[in-house]
């Protein structure tokens, strides 16, 4: 039986594609569920891969973790939201600044990808609150009040890991990281108790 004019033009047509698409090589894009982008090679959405880039690309005076299980237990309390978030207070931003940060800039990539996202991954005290409420006792007072509280700490710029006395908002940040793997004993120093208590000498 002669199939129809158009229904013939039409497998000529889809046999055609094929054929091009296998001489020329080409291969059909696939979308990585992980991060819900066409991005063959591109690092997973996960905890692991973030502490990874950390380690690998923000180190010296630019680390910003104590060590890989605080990145880790830190990671796993942030929203995780997606592979395009550029700006937002969540594991998707962070790890594209991670990436980026061995790839150029790394004095800005490292502290957008760090635990604080600098202003640039969410906001300073949106990352404290976020870590803070998570690790330690909903009554204490730096998570009861950590909005406002924290708007009134005074802000020492970039944040990196070596940032655990004197009072800013950058010794609370430090101290909630650590507290998601010690809270008894950092989350009085996250609320501002000791070495976030008292101003650094000038």
């Amino acid at each position: 039986m002669r199939l129809p004019l158009p229904v013939r033009a039409a497998m000529a047509a889809a046999l055609l594609g094929v054929g091009c698409a296998q001489v020329l090589g080409i291969e059909e894009a696939t979308l990585d569920p992980a991060l819900g982008a066409e991005a063959p090679g591109a690092p997973q959405l996960t905890c692991e891969s973030y502490c990874e880039l950390l380690e690998k690309n923000c180190t010296g005076a630019l680390q910003q973790y104590a060590g890989r299980e605080t990145c880790l237990s830190t990671c796993a309390v942030l929203p995780i939201g997606t592979a395009s978030d550029a700006e937002e207070n969540t594991l998707g931003c962070r790890l594209r600044y991670a990436v980026s940060a061995g790839e150029f800039e790394a004095d800005v990539n490292c502290p957008a990808a760090g635990p604080s996202g600098n202003g640039i991954c969410g906001t300073n005290c949106d990352a404290l609150c976020t870590i803070a409420l998570a690790s330690c006792d909903p009554a204490d007072t730096i998570v009861k009040n950590c909005g406002t509280l924290c708007a009134a700490l005074p802000d020492r710029g970039s944040f990196d890991a070596s940032m655990d006395k004197g009072r800013s908002v950058q010794c609370h940040i430090y101290h909630a990281t650590a507290a998601t793997r010690d809270p008894s004993i950092h989350c009085p120093h996250a609320a501002g108790v000791g070495p976030c208590a008292a101003d650094l000498p000038p």
